[in-house]
């Protein structure tokens, strides 16, 4: 299996990888800008209880937080220009037995859209565990994804490869027949082959020249050949 190959497997995982995280950090990032904005600009409103009611909770989220979203309390109240609303709550199994319907508990909620209405009590605490959920995250994927991915591609960057050399001691350009200057073309997104009778179609990395694209991020091709920069002729060779 060739270098390129290989680095193209290892960042489809790494990107996989990535995107597992994310999919479970995203969740508690939202979460954690809600109940920030409800601690810093939340309003506080006196909420009656009008209904209580228990749902299993398939989020994450309740395997770290006691006040998991599997006991719920529906209630109303009022904003400041009063209008009434209604909100589904998620309360913690002491929260749920110590109050019941027709009681009044205080809730936060956000002056542009009411809905979003959270009870004052847990507002810091699930503040602070979507925050908790974020950073372990993070942490998992800087120990999982970033480190291993840099290590990986150093060890197959620095395994052997096939260097592409010239058995040309001197190069006369075809149009002036003088000689020309030996070196290499930099490439990024490789060199896209067309016959004269062909189309240009679609021009992407998969359809360059063997040796022409840049897989490995630690390993840029460099294609040999040779430049007449009176003729602004270029001859180069891409692989071996």
């Amino acid at each position: 299996m060739t270098k390129q190959r290989k680095l193209l497997i290892l960042a489809l995982i790494l990107i996989s990888m990535t995107v597992v995280i994310g999919c479970f950090i995203k969740p508690a990032f939202n979460m954690y800008l809600l109940y920030s904005r409800l601690d810093s600009e939340g309003l506080k409103a006196d909420a009656r209880i009008i209904k209580k009611e228990t749902q299993t909770d398939s989020s994450f989220l309740g395997l770290f937080s006691s006040h998991a979203a599997n006991n719920l309390i529906r209630v109303e109240f009022e904003d400041l220009r009063g209008n009434a609303h209604e909100s589904v709550l998620g309360v913690s199994r002491l929260f749920y037995e110590e109050y019941a319907v027709g009681d009044v508990i205080q809730v936060l909620y956000l002056r542009d859209d009411p809905k979003q209405c959270k009870v004052a009590a847990y507002v810091e605490s699930t503040k602070f565990m979507s925050k908790f959920v974020i950073i372990c995250g993070a942490i998992a994927w800087l120990l999982f994804v970033l480190l291993p991915g840099i290590v990986v591609t150093l060890v197959i960057s620095r395994a052997e490869g096939v260097e592409i050399k010239l058995d040309i001691n001197e190069m006369r350009c075809p149009e002036c027949c003088l000689s020309m200057q030996e070196g290499y073309v930099p490439l990024i997104s490789g060199v896209n082959w067309r016959r004269k009778e062909e189309s240009v179609g679609l021009l992407t990395v998969f359809s360059g020249l063997p040796g022409t694209v840049w897989w490995n991020p630690f390993n840029r091709p460099k294609l040999p050949g040779f430049h007449c920069p009176r003729c602004k002729v270029i001859l180069f060779k891409y692989q071996n």
